[in-house]
């Protein structure tokens, strides 16, 4: 892989993970199970009844984040083609899932 395509991948990493890393939080704070199946359309269809906690500016706010990570995420796949993508969002998913889980032992599920 060139130089330029390393710098790509480390930087759509990065801008990925950091909007993931803000939808986590907010999901948080709304207690809202974001990898939950089915959870994610139903948020981007504007069903704040998903959310345990009523927060509608946090809850907008979280929508919009998604909105923009499937925007990111286009581009990305734009720039760096589908595969490498997909691999880069697998790889944020995994991270964002062992945050959610805890730490091994933790009892947290």
């Amino acid at each position: 892989m060139a130089k330029t395509d390393e710098f790509e991948v480390k930087r759509w990493t990065t801008t990925l993970y950091d909007v993931d890393e803000e939808i986590l939080r907010l999901a948080t704070i709304c207690e809202v199970p974001i990898l939950a199946p089915g959870v994610i359309e139903r948020i981007l269809d504007n069903d704040a009844s998903v959310a345990q906690c009523h927060d509608p500016k946090t809850f907008q706010k979280l929508r919009y984040l998604l909105i923009m990570h499937f925007e990111e995420k286009k581009k990305a796949a734009a720039e760096l083609g589908p595969g490498a993508t997909a691999a880069i969002v697998q790889e944020i998913v995994a991270r964002l899932q062992a945050r959610v889980d805890g730490p091994p032992g933790s009892g947290k599920t």
